[in-house]
C-alpha cells in the first residue's frame, strides 16, 4: 500500500476526502495526508502528519 512506502507504519484504516488520501498508521502514532495525482488517482508525497495514538479507524466529516 501506499501508505506503507509513503512512511506510515502499518496502515490501518485509509479514507479520500477530495484530492487527499488520509491514511491511519496504528504502528507510527499518526495519521498522514497524502497528495493523489488528479490524473492517475496515485498517492504522492505527505502533505501533513498529525500525531494521534494508535489510530485504526478514520472517518471523513460532512
Amino acid at each position: 500500500m501506499a501508505g506503507r512506502r509513503r512512511g506510515v507504519d502499518w496502515p490501518r484504516h485509509h479514507v479520500v476526502v477530495r484530492d487527499t488520501l488520509l491514511v491511519a498508521g496504528q504502528r507510527s502514532d499518526e495519521i498522514a495526508a497524502l497528495t493523489l495525482d488528479e490524473r492517475t488517482g496515485v498517492p504522492g508525497r505527505a502533505r501533513r502528519r498529525v500525531d494521534a495514538p494508535s489510530p485504526t479507524c478514520l472517518l471523513a466529516a460532512s
